[in-house]
């Protein structure tokens, strides 16, 4: 049954604002993984845990790739017009992005996942409770 052609304009605009915000939030998770990299601890990680983190590193920007494709090809394949096959495109780089997304969070909770459950690592509750406590009375 062939949709209306602003029934498939409505649907196709809101698909593609669906993959912008999928988009903004992979690209957020994205910033959370490099900001990973830099920190102190991460040159006591093994080579294959630096390794695992560089193939999360790049199945995130796949899946932002795929993400960003559908609306580069309404606007340059498609010249902005309404298509039955871009919104199909539309809908097949989101699903496909899901299975590199997932990959790369499992990774990357991998990875950060014992560190935050080793027993011996202080929480932020005994760390507080260990910091000298200050009070206006011994101020004077």
């Amino acid at each position: 049954m062939p949709q209306s052609s602003g029934s498939l304009q409505k649907k196709l605009k809101t698909a593609l604002n669906e993959t912008r915000l999928l988009l903004l939030g992979g690209q957020i998770l994205l910033g959370f993984q490099f900001h990973g990299v830099f920190q102190e601890s991460f040159s006591e990680l093994s080579s294959l845990a630096r390794g695992l983190d560089a193939v999360a590193l790049l199945l995130m920007v796949t899946t932002l790739g795929l993400l960003i494709a559908p609306s580069m090809q309404h606007r340059i394949v498609e010249e902005g017009r309404t298509s039955q096959r871009i919104f199909r495109v539309t809908g097949y780089m989101a699903g496909a992005a899901l299975l590199p997304f997932a990959i790369s969070n499992v990774a990357a909770a991998s990875l950060s996942g014992p560190r935050c459950l080793d027993p011996n690592a202080p929480s932020p509750m005994t760390a507080s409770a260990a910091r000298p406590k200050w009070s206006p009375r011994s101020a004077s």
